[in-house]
């Protein structure tokens, strides 16, 4: 089969068209196929906005309730703190006074006697002032054994605020000798408020063995 020029530029054209339009065709559906990925994508794009904003919103909402838990916390460690205030207090002054009392009342070193005088009077009563302390100074037959305090242990009673049991080392000490001893004593201590001011009123020895010089 022989074609002639004329039909030979007439395929060539039907050639031409055909490919422009499978091309055109082509170039349509990628412009499709590209806006439905930018319309998928705007989509998801919007969705995980939503989503940032209600994570935002719900650690906003966590944020909130634990400060308020723990303001309600620290409230309430308040409370506790302002009812266990006046027993710790009255525990811990009767702490004291017992361990001044005993530090004042058996340690008779001579360098230290005024001084040990003066602060007595702060930790126990008149009465009992005058029993352990001398109202001429110091008492010269006493001074021939000498008391040192050397360790104290205060146990509060938990059924009478008003008394306390202390156990204490005391080394003593014959001047004349030289004769040394170290003894365990515990006493029970009996307080009274006097003037705001928590005192020592009675001391009662509780050792079996008092032992010691």
């Amino acid at each position: 089969m022989f074609f002639t020029k004329k039909s030979l530029i007439i395929l060539l054209v039907f050639i031409v068209i055909i490919s422009i339009a499978a091309n055109v065709y082509s170039f349509g559906k990628r412009n499709d196929v590209s806006n439905d990925l930018r319309e998928k994508l705007s989509h998801y794009e919007s969705e995980t906005k939503e989503k940032e904003k209600k994570i935002n919103d719900l650690k906003s909402q966590i944020s909130s309730l634990e400060k308020s838990k723990s303001g309600a916390v620290s409230e309430e460690q308040n409370e506790e703190k302002k009812v266990e205030s006046p027993q710790k207090n009255n525990e811990e002054k009767r702490i004291n006074t017992a361990y001044r009392f005993i530090e004042y009342a058996f340690d008779n070193n001579t360098e230290t006697y005024v001084t040990r005088k003066k602060l007595a009077r702060n930790y126990m009563t008149d009465d009992l002032f005058e029993t352990l302390y001398s109202s001429d100074g110091v008492d010269e037959n006493k001074q021939n054994i000498k008391f040192s305090v050397q360790k104290i242990n205060v146990y509060l009673s938990a059924e009478n605020e008003d008394e306390a049991i202390v156990h204490y080392v005391l080394n003593q000490e014959i001047t004349s000798s030289g004769y040394k001893d170290t003894v365990e004593k515990y006493v029970n201590l009996k307080f009274v408020s006097k003037e705001n001011q928590l005192k020592v009123s009675h001391i009662e020895s509780i050792n079996y063995d008092d032992g010691g010089i």
